[in-house]
């Protein structure tokens, strides 16, 4: 499994628009939460500099964002298979499970 400084990819978990989402854990002792999901970063997103540069951007707002009902945003890192979206890890169903079934009540 592949691995940098701080985190240990485990298991897919699931693919977003962005890439294939990993379960992760943290092995650096500064990292909290110690269950974390990466998204791994589709290359075309990030090999062509004007399209990375507007990722990072766009993940330094991310990062800032701190509300309840969303998985906060913890850092874009280097992966040995490219770069990776480290976000914190939310249990639970598919989210396309409940899309399948209908609407979600509000």
């Amino acid at each position: 499994m592949s691995t940098n400084p701080r985190y240990r990819i485990l298991d897919p978990i699931g693919r977003g628009r962005i890439g294939e989402v990993h379960l992760a854990e943290a092995i650096s002792s500064d990292v909290k939460p110690s269950q974390v999901a990466v998204a791994m970063m589709d290359p075309r997103l990030t090999d062509h500099e004007p399209s990375f540069e507007a990722l990072k951007a766009q993940v330094a707002i991310l990062e800032q964002l701190r509300h309840p009902c969303i998985a906060r945003t913890l850092e874009l890192a280097w992966f040995l298979e490219g770069w990776g979206l480290v976000m914190e890890y939310a249990r639970g169903l598919d989210l396309e499970l409940y899309r399948l079934a209908g609407a979600l009540p509000v």
